[in-house]
């Protein structure tokens, strides 16, 4: 029997989408900033406003799983995402639980790469719906790609219903686990 077995209690698909609600809410008063730097990357034809917050922001969420468990969502709720021992992830081990993520985000700014270089001054988008209607008509096969990628996203999650330890595709990646806060070993020590 494997280590996280004994004693954890593993969290299902409702709690956990609660978690990336909370996610999602705690992030939302940076969207207008997003906004702006992609606006940037528009006018300026870089990538560079776009990617610098992006690697931040990427960074970050690698930094609290491995040093605390878990998303904001997640730490607020009281689960965190734990390997096989029940110990929070590596620094690999997280990258790779947000491997999907990051290939969808590298497929996306392949896209915008290839919208940029395209489109014309005078079609500079505004908004996220124009952001996302210039990268549908410019993206190519970069957008194609993605917007297949994006669905697996979506199927993603629907893994955790069909196993008993609750693990999404991206868990069974990286090893990991999400489990309620109480039945973690760092919380007990």
């Amino acid at each position: 029997m494997n280590d996280v077995d004994e004693g954890f209690k593993y969290v299902g698909f409702f709690k956990r989408f609660l978690a990336y609600l909370i996610d999602l809410i705690i992030f939302l008063p940076f969207l207008p900033l997003f906004n702006l730097l992609l606006r940037l990357s528009y006018e300026r034809r870089s990538l560079l406003p776009y990617l610098v917050p992006l690697a931040i922001a990427y960074a970050l969420l690698v930094f609290l799983v491995v040093k605390y468990g878990g998303t904001p969502g997640k730490l607020l709720l009281r689960l965190r995402i734990v390997d096989q021992k029940g110990q929070y992830l590596s620094i690999p081990a997280a990258l790779i639980r947000m491997s999907p993520l990051l290939v969808a985000s590298l497929l996306y700014t392949s896209a915008l790469s290839r919208t940029l270089t395209l489109m014309s001054s005078s079609e500079i988008p505004h908004s996220f719906l124009e952001f996302g209607a210039a990268t549908l008509k410019y993206g190519g096969v970069f957008q194609k790609v993605s917007e297949y990628w994006n669905f697996l996203l979506i199927v993603d999650p629907v893994a955790i219903f069909f196993n008993q330890r609750r693990r999404a595709l991206h868990d069974f990646l990286a090893g990991s686990f999400v489990v309620s806060r109480g039945w973690h070993s760092r919380d007990s020590a």
